[in-house]
Order: structure tokens, then sequence, then C-alpha cells
């Protein structure tokens, strides 16, 4: 069952409960909220397999790179919102006063393993003939800082769980590892990019709580990626 949101409806589905502009993900092992006034925030009071996980997954922001991690108090504004199946979906347009429009999919996902999993699909694209669109997707408040495993991150949640990410070739890079007294974990960066109008450029995340081995979870999900047809979005 799917539903759409109007107007500060509610709407769900087998994976998510949205009511206004907060949305509640159970997938069975993985649990956790977002509010998509304030996507930078991400997916946050996370739970798996029952245990609490101390920080945020996945939040997107289109500041500049000094800034990013950092919590936006100031809202987005909304343009739409809904649920898809596996899917919550939000709309922005020129996110603050920036010249193009964004559309975030967070995506429940069936691993064949069983392990708790979600992507993150950006999908971009520009009224002009000419932006530079910069995206930023940060993981952070882990227990130690992240570290980059070649084309991956890897983090380590206060309570030991071993949580993973992978980007599809050529969409985003990682730049981890940084921490200070306002952010402790991951980032990927894409852009600042030149885009024209009428080009839509897609970009995605996956995320999983894997096994004791970063590395060999990291593999498992570049091969996911490589082996699927590129996301598509409205």
């Amino acid at each position: 069952m799917s539903g759409n949101l109007q107007s500060g409806g509610a709407a769900r589905s087998d994976f998510w409960e949205l009511d206004g502009h907060r949305a509640i993900l159970h997938t069975g092992r993985l649990v956790g909220m977002i509010d998509l006034a304030q996507p930078s925030h991400g997916l946050t009071a996370i739970r798996v397999d029952g245990a609490a996980i101390v920080g945020s997954l996945m939040g997107v922001d289109v500041s500049a790179t000094e800034t990013r991690g950092t919590s936006a108090d100031e809202p987005w504004t909304i343009a739409d919102a809904y649920i898809r199946g596996r899917d919550l979906v939000a709309s922005y347009r020129e996110p603050r006063e920036l010249p193009f429009n964004l559309q975030l999919y967070w995506r429940a996902i069936d691993a064949a393993d069983g392990t708790p999993t979600v992507d993150l699909i950006c999908s971009v694209q520009t009224p002009l003939w000419e932006a530079h669109p910069q995206v930023t997707v940060s993981s952070s408040a882990f227990a130690r800082a992240a570290a980059v495993l070649g084309e991956g991150i890897s983090c380590i949640s206060d309570s030991g769980a071993v949580y993973c990410e992978a980007t599809r070739l050529g969409d985003f890079t990682a730049t981890a590892a940084e921490t200070d007294r306002r952010f402790s974990g991951a980032f990927w960066n894409f852009g600042p990019q030149f885009m024209e109008k009428g080009v839509i450029r897609r970009l995605q995340v996956r995320g999983a709580f894997g096994g004791d081995d970063a590395r060999s979870e990291l593999a498992k999900l570049h091969a996911e990626l490589a082996g699927e047809e590129p996301a598509l979005t409205a």
C-alpha cells in the first residue's frame, strides 16, 4: 500500500509512515525518523534490532563545503512529499534560494542477506541554462571518525555496530574522516558541477549495518550497485 501527502496530510506503506513533514521508517530490523523540513539532519532516532544508534544517516545539504555536517535550523520549503512503496520522496524547489531543484528519495532496501539497508537517491535539475549545483550527504556522530576504505566509507557506532556506505561509480566523492567539535562522521560530495536546463543528474548512496568486516560489506555494496540499473526518479 502506498499513499500521497497533500497539504499536510498523512500516508503510510509497509515501510514508511508520513504525517506532515515527519516520516517514520520501519523495516523490521531498522527504524528511524526523518524531518523533511530539515533534510540535513537525515535519518535520526535510529534503532537496529531494537538497539539505539546515536547519530544520523544520509542527511542532505546544499550549503558551502565549510558548513557541511552542521545542523541548519532554518527549515526548507517542501514542494511535495509522498510515500511510494519502499520510497519516501520529497521535492524542494531552489533549496536555500540556489538555482536548482532537488528531489530526494530515501528507499528501504530488501537485502538478500537481511542486512538493514537504505538508499538515498538525489535527483538534481535546474531551470537555468547554466548552474553549478553542489550536494553533500553526511552521516554523523559515531563513536570514532569515519574511515575511507577505497571508494567507500565505514563508521562504527557507540554500540559497536559497523555501518558502511557506498556510491555508484561517478556519483559522489568520499571526503570522510573529519572530526571537530561540531561534527564527527562521513561525507559524500557532488559538485559544484556545471549543469544546464533539461539535464537531470541522479546520485545514489547505499548504507548498511553489516557484519564485523567493513571491507567485505563495502565490496558487497559496490557489487550490488554495479549490478543494478541506475535508479529512476520522477
